[in-house]
This record gives C-alpha cells, structure tokens and sequence, in this order.
C-alpha cells in the first residue's frame, strides 16, 4: 500500500483549508464531467463530526472552488463512512482507536486489530489477531507492526459489527 495523498496537490489545498476548521481530509476527488467539475471530498474530525460540520466545510470549499470553475461546480462533502475501505497508507492517521481488517501479505493471512499509532513505513495494531491462524501458529499479539509494503487491503471495521463477528 502506498502514500499517494501528500503528493496529490488538490488533497493538500482542500487538507490546509479545512484544517482551519478542525477538519482532517481523507479524500479527495475532482472529475471532469461533460456538464462542468464534480469534486468530492471525504472528512473527519477529532469528536463526532455533525452535519453542521459538514454544511461548514461544504460552504468554505464552495467559496474557494466556484471561482475556478466557471463551468457548473457540483460539490459532496462527505464522512468517510464506518467501514471504509483504506485506499492509501496516509489514511491511518486519521483512524487512530479505530478497528481495523487487514490482509498482510507477509502474514498470507487478515489481521484484526485497534490501530494505535501509523507513521510513514507502518501501522501499529493493538490487540491484534491473525484471523484463521493454524493452531501450531501464534495468533494474538498485544501489538502488531505491519509495514505498508505488507498490505494488500484494509477495511476499517464498525466496533458494533465487530463485537457481532
């Protein structure tokens, strides 16, 4: 899995305008239709982000978008969902206390875990579990270090589906 996002310039300018506003971005999109620009973007927030949050960060990208796009500007802001696929390893960050899937190709297995911390080679797991271990295999660890060359996808996991799984 690789760090795209910080390379990505129209992420880094949705990322510091809404960093004002105690907004973390996770996503952006910008696609060129027939009938003007669609720009999606995905955020989250330290706390519960609210749709007052969301109208907030709507207004500000709006503002700053509309100028530059003289063509029709369609805009979605969004939250990334509760069990979101990670598609970038510049993600984890943001989900720091969030349980998470995840399929190591080191480990040929999924990992189960809490994210407790991610820098820019790996993401660290606490209470980690090897789903489907062999039984000659240990299987639980107290912390897992999986460095994002050794992922193939990640999921993050809602606490209530997981306790039901």
């Amino acid at each position: 899995m690789e760090n795209l996002l910080t390379n990505d310039n129209f992420y880094n300018e949705m990322y510091s305008l809404l960093k004002t506003q105690g907004m973390d971005v996770i996503e952006t999109r910008l696609h060129q239709t027939s009938g003007g620009v669609l720009v999606s973007i995905y955020v989250t927030k330290d706390g519960v982000i609210n749709s007052d949050d969301l109208e907030s960060a709507y207004n500000i990208v709006f503002l700053k978008l509309k100028p530059r796009y003289q063509k029709r500007l369609t805009l979605e802001i969004s939250t990334p969902g509760v069990s979101r696929n990670i598609k970038d390893a510049g993600e984890f960050k943001f989900f720091i206390t969030r349980s998470v899937r995840i399929y190591s190709v080191k480990d040929n297995a999924w990992i189960r875990g809490t994210i407790e911390s991610a820098d820019e080679k790996s993401v660290t797991l606490r209470s980690a579990e090897i789903e489907d271990a062999p039984l000659d295999k240990e299987s639980k660890f107290d912390e897992k270090v999986i460095l994002f060359t050794d992922i193939k996808k990640a999921r993050l996991i809602d606490n209530e589906i997981k306790e039901k799984i």
